[in-house]
């Protein structure tokens, strides 16, 4: 029979995970029989033990039983037969140490493989951007014609909602009012973006600016048929005013979009009224002369362009919390992206607004050519000229997703600049013809005769910088443009905007 002390060493050895070939080898070391070895381990089995038996509770001191201490209390009955004595235990590393080396050898290698790799990027130094800068316009409200029309807005809303006539017609007179201050005034310009560097939101939205127009014009022409047509020639002449003023001022491309629906919808009202309502000979040439001095050229266009280009160049630098919500760009704070960037793999300030510079400067040429180029690129997109990186793969990454933000510009809105010249220079010719016919009860041989007492100029139109595209006959009576394609179909064709009278 197996002594004791070496039946509870095999157990405790084995309830610890050793395997019995560890077993033996360290009770062999320790001077044991390999006779007595086999003899405790066959009675282990005969006992029904597992390989791994649960730790006796009802004897402590055996399960805490070592070699150590079998070795000290109890000698061998082979009397020369050497202590045991247990090899140190060997530690299991916990899952846990795995998962976080895990990690940080991943952190590791996307930091530094890349870089060995050739792959990352440093960020582009600062390019100039002084051809885009614009300067704060400094306005005294007093001379700004934007708060008379936040006044006529307002105005405006009280003339669509009221059910009381008495109330309804207050409130249009009061419109008119605020509407011709408006156009008297000698500058528009929204507060919210006369400083470049600290743009904010307007008081007057466009949606706003646009009802009030169209509130004006609809009262125009009940006033024309019901009332005083001196009065609605003025104040639809007045809407072409405050058109321009809001193009020429420093607001952006959907301002100016409004601004030419405005001016267009202003000038068509006014041909109707000069044309269908009678006028005095003195307010026609006031009316044509002032037509004759609201040509735009491109330039509103181009301001609004380098506006968002300062818009989006502020919102890239992040100074705005509700503007990195926007943009979805809250990340770039992150601590671990900014860890992952370290090297400017991922994001790259300057780098995305070099490409934003040459995307506007893009919108820039397109917006400054002529009216017969900016027709012949009708319909085409306005994008960025240079190659873009399109995913986490390429540096600057996350710069490309930022500048596909930034809505594209189409030549449309020069196509659409172009097209109400067409209209505003017709409708100049038109009023004076009527106040020539008036004067001297015929109609001109030629336009020339206008010249300088209705007109101060015959208009070129926008397809000309030398000579008129406009063609008069007296007989039918009416006033045509040779279009871009600068063809004379006779007019009363679409090649050929007509206007009669």
């Amino acid at each position: 029979m197996a002594r004791p002390e070496l039946i509870s060493f095999i157990e405790q050895e084995t309830a610890q995970g050793f395997g019995v070939a560890d077993i033996k080898e360290q009770l062999k070391s320790g001077g044991w029989q390999e006779a007595d070895i086999e003899e405790g381990f066959a009675e282990i089995v005969n006992k029904g033990l597992s390989r791994k038996p649960l730790v006796d509770e009802a004897a402590p001191v055996q399960a805490e039983a070592s070699v150590a201490t079998l070795t000290e209390t109890t000698q061998p009955l082979n009397e020369t037969a050497p202590a045991v004595t247990r090899p140190a235990k060997h530690t299991q590393v916990p899952k846990k140490v795995f998962w976080i080396g895990g990690v940080v050898l991943v952190l590791v290698m996307v930091g530094t493989v890349p870089l060995v790799l050739g792959l990352m990027q440093r960020d582009a130094p600062q390019a100039s951007d002084d051809d885009l800068q614009l300067s704060s316009v400094q306005i005294a409200n007093d001379k700004n014609a934007y708060f008379n029309m936040v006044e006529a807005v307002q105005q405006s809303k009280l003339y669509v909602s009221a059910d009381s006539s008495q109330v309804k017609e207050q409130a249009a007179r009061a419109m008119f009012t605020a509407y011709a201050a408006g156009a008297n005034k000698e500058f528009y310009q929204d507060p919210a973006l006369a400083d470049p560097a600290a743009i904010s939101s307007s008081t007057l939205s466009l949606e706003d600016l646009y009802k009030v127009a169209g509130s004006v014009n609809s009262y125009v022409i009940r006033t024309a048929q019901t009332g005083s047509s001196t009065d609605a020639l003025s104040i639809s002449v007045f809407g072409a005013v405050i058109g321009t003023k809001i193009q020429k001022s420093q607001d952006v491309l959907a301002t100016q979009a409004i601004a030419m629906n405005i001016k267009e919808e202003s000038l068509r009202t006014t041909l109707h009224v000069a044309t269908s309502t009678s006028q005095n000979s003195k307010d026609l040439i006031a009316a044509a002369h002032w037509i004759a001095a609201l040509a735009t050229d491109g330039a509103s266009l181009v301001r609004a362009d380098k506006l968002e280009y300062q818009k989006y160049r502020n919102l890239f630098k992040f100074s705005d919390k509700v503007a990195r919500k926007e943009l979805g760009a809250d990340f770039i704070f992150n601590p671990p992206f900014n860890f992952l960037n370290m090297t400017g793999y991922f994001y790259q300030p300057n780098r995305t607004g070099a490409l934003l510079a040459e995307m506007m400067r893009g919108r820039i040429r397109a917006h400054s050519e002529t009216c017969e180029v900016a027709v012949a690129a009708q319909g085409e997109t306005v994008s960025n000229t240079v190659s873009l990186p399109v995913s986490f793969l390429t540096p600057n990454g996350m710069g490309a997703e930022l500048l596909a933000s930034v809505p594209p510009s189409q030549n449309e809105l020069r196509k659409q600049e172009c097209e109400v010249e067409v209209l505003r220079g017709g409708v100049a010719i038109v009023l004076a013809l009527k106040a020539f016919e008036q004067d001297r009860k015929t109609l001109p041989k030629t336009l020339d005769e206008l010249v300088p007492t209705y007109l101060p100029s015959v208009p070129h139109g926008p397809y000309s910088a030398t000579t008129t595209t406009y063609r008069y006959d007296p007989q039918k009576r009416h006033v045509y443009s040779l279009g871009a394609a600068n063809i004379d179909k006779g007019g009363s064709v679409p090649e050929n905007p007509t206007y009669s009278f």
